[in-house]
């Protein structure tokens, strides 16, 4: 066994493995000789690429999973599933066609949900995975993830999903008020902010068209909201879609709410601590001229809003009809 040779022999591609078997010898033994002449070992991958090239390692196509018939019906677990890729959740395919959908919160009940209603929906049985914050002031998150090229364009039948894209499916529109309340619920566990000293729930995106959609989507269900537009310099405008008014945010309460334990809290406290003589005509009346001083001194709608108690809506209306 020349050094020479078995320098050659690797250099045209051999394997430690089958050189090895050639010279019936180990090829831990093959590799040491080939470091003791100045030769550099390839690496794991490199290995594989070229033994595939080669015809001496067959790896097997990927198994796809089949999805059930089941999976075509729209279900009250598969409406949240498109709520929440509205918002928090992701789809994407990458440069080796690998198809996944995913999630990644901080929320634990979050993401557990959200891979409760794939598994249901599409039966992937997939275990959340805990992920250590990288930074001090970061939070651990929590993500669930799956790769399935039928599930990927199962979904993708619905909307793209994209960040600036994404709209409330046809299929959604259609539904009964019980499918869209649960996609509503997907949206706003992703997207939805309970403000207590508002008296509002709100929503934020920068897909214009998308948030009108849900506008519509949540007077079908009887509850009233208003956007809000707010331009940022050098960036997207952003639209918040707020829910205000005591019967707007009981219905929500009552027939959508949050998976998410915390926001559940704060949208039962803001129920249970709602003043309604603060919604009253007279008692608005008698805060015009504070909301009048607070936005002349540049204050912001929702700022004056908070400093007073009462809906940022309420505010931007009343500033309104006296041209502020």
């Amino acid at each position: 066994m020349k050094p020479e040779k078995l320098k050659e022999l690797y250099e045209k591609g051999e394997s430690s493995h089958t050189l090895a078997k050639k010279f019936n010898t180990d090829h831990k033994k093959i590799q040491r000789l080939l470091k003791s002449i100045g030769i550099k070992l390839r690496s794991r991958s490199e290995a594989i690429k070229l033994a595939v090239s080669k015809g001496r390692l067959i790896v097997p196509p990927p198994r796809e999973h089949k999805i059930p018939n089941s999976a075509r019906k729209l279900t009250l677990e598969k409406a949240y599933i498109l709520g929440t890729l509205c918002g928090d959740g992701w789809m994407h395919c990458t440069k080796r066609q690998s198809y996944q959908i995913g999630l990644n919160a901080i929320d634990k009940e979050f993401v557990g949900y959200f891979r409760d209603c794939l598994r249901e929906t599409y039966g992937i049985h997939r275990k959340l995975k805990k992920l250590k914050k990288r930074q001090k002031n970061w939070n651990n998150q929590y993500r669930i993830r799956i790769c399935s090229k039928n599930v990927f364009n199962d979904l993708l039948d619905y909307n793209s999903f994209q960040t600036r894209k994404w709209k409330v499916p046809k299929e959604i529109k259609k539904s009964p008020e019980i499918i869209i309340q649960n996609f509503i619920k997907g949206f706003f566990d992703s997207e939805g902010t309970v403000r207590e000293k508002g008296y509002q729930i709100n929503a934020v995106s920068i897909n214009s068209k998308g948030i009108q959609e849900i506008k519509k989507l949540l007077l079908k269900v009887g509850i009233k909201s208003n956007i809000l537009k707010r331009k940022r310099i050098n960036k997207s405008d952003i639209y918040n879609l707020n829910i205000t008014g005591r019967k707007s945010i009981e219905l929500f309460k009552n027939n959508i709410n949050f998976i998410i334990i915390r926001k559940r809290k704060k949208l039962e406290k803001l129920v249970k601590n709602y003043k309604l003589n603060v919604s009253s005509n007279d008692e608005v009346k008698k805060l015009i001229p504070k909301m009048i001083n607070l936005r002349d001194k540049k204050w912001s709608y929702e700022k004056i809003a908070n400093e007073l108690g009462i809906a940022t809506m309420t505010v931007w209306s009343n500033l309104k009809k006296v041209d502020l």
